[in-house]
């Protein structure tokens, strides 16, 4: 799907909520989903599939192939990487290994004999309340774990488990966030199923605080889930005028 983009486009979508720096003509071929609110900086590679969840920030870099949790936040430059060329074959390029190549095999009139799906791209995971800091690398097929804390200039080549800080090149766990008892209640709480613009300003301060406030509230029903919904490329259609 093509939509015509244009100059006036991200102040149309930041309307609704929807943060996306999209200036001019985009084409959607694969899967592509955002909820708001959200507000993303980066280069979009729409060629491959996208999800990024509400309340999340990217200040910058590239994002391809990745799905992005609620409450997330992805410092300058920040590069979910590119998959590395299958190493046992004759040649690195693509030409050995993707169908037709940013369309050179038409353009020479030449047929891909490319089997589809040996080298599929690897999709990136990340969590809910990730922070990833300035020009981190994330090598593509990893999992970064809920609550996770990724040092700038990291380099990611394994998973990361949830609530752990890593850094370095490559990147290393160098400490958990919290003790094992209060990281098994912030996974079973799940908190970032909720706006935290409806709980009082000061409470993420102080997390056993935040805890037995949230945990006290799902017991009374007192907390509906943020459902706002997903947009795919056709509801961002419809949102610029017509």
């Amino acid at each position: 799907m093509r939509i015509a983009f244009d100059p006036a486009s991200p102040a149309r979508l930041r309307r609704f909520g929807i943060g996306l720096n999209f200036d001019r003509p985009m084409v959607f071929t694969a899967d592509f989903a955002v909820e708001a609110p959200i507000a993303v900086a980066a280069a979009i590679d729409t060629a491959l599939p996208l999800r990024i969840g509400a309340f999340s920030t990217v200040a910058g870099g590239r994002l391809r192939h990745v799905a992005i949790g609620r409450y997330c936040t992805l410092g300058h430059d920040v590069q979910t990487g590119q998959d590395a060329p299958p190493d046992g074959m004759a040649t690195t390029s693509p030409v050995g290994h993707v169908r037709d190549p940013h369309g050179w095999a038409s353009l020479l009139g030449h047929d891909s004999h490319v089997p589809p799906g040996d080298h599929a791209p690897r999709r990136t995971a990340i969590g809910h309340d990730v922070w990833i800091g300035q020009g981190a690398f994330l090598r593509p097929g990893i999992t970064i774990g809920d609550g996770a804390v990724i040092a700038a200039r990291a380099v990611v080549l394994d998973d990361v488990a949830p609530y752990a800080v890593a850094e370095g090149a490559p990147a290393r766990t160098v400490r958990m966030r919290f003790g094992a008892d209060i990281v098994t209640r912030l996974r079973g709480l799940a908190w970032w199923r909720f706006n935290l613009f409806h709980l009082p300003p000061d409470l993420p301060a102080d997390v056993l605080r935040f805890l037995d406030h949230v945990e006290n509230a799902v017991a009374r029903g007192a907390l509906e889930p943020y459902e706002p919904g997903w947009h795919g490329p056709d509801d961002l259609m419809g949102l610029l005028p017509g």
